[in-house]
């Protein structure tokens, strides 16, 4: 059986870097799902080939849903930005410009349910990262209700002490959920 690994994942591997065994698994627990997936994720490419750097992950998702079935809700403050992933997806992919919080209040209310919540809006300043952290963790308020048990809550740009995850983490922690990757990106799945 040809997994989305073999037929698309491996040509950019190399090009994730940090982010390659983290989009490796939660992509292969989502086709371990054998259906339509809905990926929901707030922050999108910024700049198109940057793949070290921002980690293209709407392209990512775009290929998988493409493969397996499935749509990718994405939003992002920057209209530029999110012109230029409406413009490098398919019509299986949705960019909107928008503050991601009440993006995601709205989905929410919507009944939309997310398989993949994967969070990586507002770039976190190393030197100052709880900004970045509190909105990620206003984010993850936002979209509980579209989370169910065997969803994945994934976080980009963690280190191992810090991060845009961090207090997601703890949230997780408490919660007891599974975690699934814990290194420059962290992903838990709902219990």
């Amino acid at each position: 059986m040809t997994t989305f690994m073999d037929r698309w994942l491996c040509t950019r591997y190399r090009d994730l870097s940090a982010r390659a065994d983290a989009f490796d698994k939660i992509t292969a627990h989502l086709e371990s799902l054998g259906r339509d997936v809905v990926i929901v994720e707030t922050g999108c490419l910024r700049q198109q080939g940057n793949w070290a750097g921002d980690g293209q992950s709407t392209l990512v998702w775009d290929a998988f849903v493409n493969y397996q079935g499935g749509h990718v809700n994405s939003v992002d403050l920057d209209v530029k930005a999110a012109a230029l992933a409406n413009s490098l997806t398919s019509d299986r992919t949705t960019v909107e410009a928008n503050d991601s919080v009440p993006y995601l209040l709205r989905l929410a209310t919507l009944g939309v349910g997310a398989d993949l919540l994967y969070l990586d809006s507002y770039d976190i300043d190393w030197a100052n990262p709880e900004p970045s952290m509190q909105h990620h963790e206003r984010e993850l308020d936002a979209a509980w209700p579209m989370l169910h048990p065997g969803s994945i809550v994934a976080v980009d740009d963690n280190r191992a002490d810090v991060g845009k995850g961090y207090l997601v983490g703890l949230v997780a922690e408490r919660k007891g959920w599974t975690v699934l990757v814990d290194g420059y990106v962290r992903a838990w799945i709902v219990t």
